[in-house]
């Protein structure tokens, strides 16, 4: 049958950022199953994007097994632009560090060593400062 010229733009568009460049042609036919319009393709766009920066910070992760990109037909069979992401750390990092130039540890505030901010009015030098009780 083949795709019409908005499909095939359209796929075009999502191929581009799609990782994986295997199995094209499966990848087509299974494009042409699903049949998405412009706002799907833009959802399963932004979906590639969010498991791109997942699969960025999870590599950051010692020791952590990481499974290879599906090849672009079996992301698009499996619709894998459902998937939910795990946001990462940045929760967390929010949460204990309020300011860059400080560090939350075991509830003790730590100054960052050689932070210029902690060096300022005279003592700490490069060293940075001890731990202080957390207000």
């Amino acid at each position: 049958m083949g795709l019409t010229t908005g499909q095939q733009e359209r796929f075009d568009r999502w191929y581009r950022f799609y990782p994986v460049k295997k199995g094209k042609g499966q990848a087509l036919k299974a494009w042409e199953k699903i049949d998405p319009d412009d706002a799907l393709t833009e959802r399963m766009i932004a979906a590639i994007e969010n498991q791109k920066r997942e699969r960025a910070w999870k590599e950051t992760i010692r020791d952590r097994f990481i499974a290879p990109w599906k090849y672009p037909a079996t992301w698009l069979s499996a619709m894998c632009w459902e998937d939910e992401c795990d946001p990462g750390p940045q929760r967390e990092v929010i949460a204990t560090e309020p300011e860059p130039d400080f560090k939350y540890i075991n509830g003790k505030l730590y100054r960052r060593r050689g932070s210029v901010r902690a060096n300022q009015g005279g003592a700490g030098g490069t060293e940075g400062s001890g731990p202080q009780e957390r207000t």
